[in-house]
C-alpha cells in the first residue's frame, strides 16, 4: 500500500478517525447526519482527506436506490471508514457521488467544538466521541 502525505485540518470542529486521530473533515463538511452506514448511524461529506479507495468498486441496493461504491480507509492506519459513492442511478440521488459516508462509529472529534459556535447537537458529551 503506497503511503500519502497526511494533511493536518486547522479548525475547531475536526473529525478524525478513532484509531489513530488522523484528521478526515471539517464539521462545516458534513452534508447530513442522517444516513445509514454499514456499522449503523453515519455522516455525509462533500469533502474529506487522509482516506484511500479500496480496489473494488461494488454495487449496493439502498432504501434510496442502487449505487455503486467503494469502500474508504484510513489513510494511516488503513480502518474501513465508510464508503465513496461512484454512481448513483436514481436521478434523485445523483448529489451523493463523490461523497463520502463515514461511520459514525469510526469518527472522534478534535479541536474545541465548544468554542466553535454551537449548534451541534452531541456538543453536551464531556468525551470527544462523536
Amino acid at each position: 500500500m503506497p503511503r500519502y502525505a497526511l494533511r493536518r485540518l486547522n479548525g475547531s470542529r475536526v473529525y478524525a478517525c478513532r484509531v489513530c486521530k488522523t484528521h478526515l473533515g471539517f464539521s462545516e463538511d458534513c452534508i447530513s447526519r442522517g444516513f445509514r452506514g454499514s456499522k449503523g448511524p453515519a455522516f455525509l461529506f462533500s469533502d474529506v482527506v487522509n482516506v484511500t479507495p479500496g480496489k473494488v468498486q461494488r454495487e449496493e441496493t439502498f432504501t434510496t436506490g442502487r449505487h455503486v461504491v467503494v469502500d474508504v480507509f484510513c489513510a494511516r492506519c488503513n480502518m474501513l471508514l465508510g464508503w465513496r459513492y461512484v454512481k448513483c442511478y436514481e436521478v434523485s440521488q445523483r448529489y451523493k457521488v463523490n461523497k463520502t459516508i463515514l461511520d459514525r462509529v469510526s469518527l472522534t472529534r478534535v479541536g474545541d467544538w465548544r468554542l466553535a459556535g454551537g449548534g451541534d447537537d452531541d456538543d453536551d458529551d464531556e468525551d470527544d466521541d462523536v
